[in-house]
């Protein structure tokens, strides 16, 4: 999971830097939508039937999915926490802010 938390702002950095906001954030919750319909897939046991092991679905729905639209959508939005956010307060504002968006 620490690995992914560090990936994802270098992937954005990559990729994302110029996109806006809210397509990175429509990015990030499609993201999520692939990840719970490949864990219907699983929990339906259609990946039996095309030969796919449980584990690679479990992989890929659970761990790579989950990381990075949560990343994405944390990272977007701190970056829009950060830009509304007054000069001096700025620690306060990422503490309230992580805790906000961890907590949903």
């Amino acid at each position: 999971m620490g690995l992914f938390s560090i990936t994802v702002p270098m992937v954005y950095q990559r990729y994302f830097l110029k996109w806006n906001y809210l397509y990175v954030f429509l990015f990030a919750q499609s993201l999520y939508v692939i990840a719970e319909s490949i864990n219907i897939i699983l929990t339906l046991g259609y990946n039996k039937n095309i030969g796919i092991p449980n584990f690679v679905l479990y992989v890929i729905g659970g761990s790579f999915a989950f990381v990075f639209e949560h990343g994405f959508t944390m990272f977007v939005s701190l970056i829009i926490v950060s830009k509304l956010t007054p000069p001096g307060i700025e620690s306060t504002m990422y503490s309230l802010a992580v805790t906000i968006i961890v907590m949903n």
